[in-house]
């Protein structure tokens, strides 16, 4: 036991010196204590290389840049975004989070930018969360800004959409009007509850208005 501790000292002390000799500065408790955690101390003789960063996520950038939406701070066109043009974004940097714990992955600077991971997220929108195809679309279209926005400020090097030539789904809605006749019909039935009459002609109202 006592040479299991013995080793184990050497072997920190000299992962402390190697890692002093090449960055110039000591490492932190953390670093020290992923060494002893993963660190195979009689086998490596420079246990500096053991120590792999963990992946950065883009997301809190997203974060950044959504926050300034809310904020104002970044416009569209020279204008504040509307607050339902600001909630898509909302929504979109909510998948990506439930993405990333569902995958249990990073999405990184690189990997946002790799075909394949547009390609999952589609797939995760529209199988997992059973999204129809027009709020599939409309969540990649709102990624597809954010990834310009990123581009253009040299988080990420290229936006997939655009390298890719990935195509946001979409299918056509059939919208059907009301004729006045119909209208007509409506305004004059009896419902004979307060509420549902109310309802009513707030809906009435919104059509004869607009």
């Amino acid at each position: 036991k006592q040479d299991k501790l013995d080793t184990c000292k050497r072997d920190t002390l000299t992962f402390v010196d190697s890692f002093y000799r090449k960055n110039a500065f000591y490492p932190t408790k953390v670093e020290i204590e992923r060494f002893l955690m993963h660190g195979n101390h009689s086998k490596t003789t420079n246990p500096v290389t053991r120590i792999k960063k963990a992946p950065k996520s883009i997301l809190p950038e997203i974060s950044k840049v959504v926050s300034e939406f809310e904020s104002g701070k970044t416009l569209s066109s020279s204008r504040r975004m509307t607050l339902a043009t600001v909630q898509g974004y909302i929504q979109m940097y909510m998948v990506l989070e439930n993405f990333q714990h569902e995958k249990n992955t990073i999405l990184t600077a690189k990997s946002i930018t790799e075909e394949s991971t547009i390609r999952a997220i589609e797939e995760y929108l529209t199988n997992k969360k059973k999204m129809k195809l027009n709020t599939v679309g409309k969540r990649l279209r709102n990624l597809r800004s954010m990834l310009n926005i990123l581009t253009r400020r040299g988080l990420i090097d290229k936006n997939p959409f655009t390298t890719f030539g990935i195509k946001t789904p979409k299918e056509e809605v059939y919208s059907i009007a009301l004729t006045r006749d119909e209208l007509n019909e409506l305004e004059q039935l009896e419902l004979g509850n307060k509420s549902l009459e109310y309802v009513r002609d707030h809906f009435l109202c919104m059509c004869y208005t607009g």
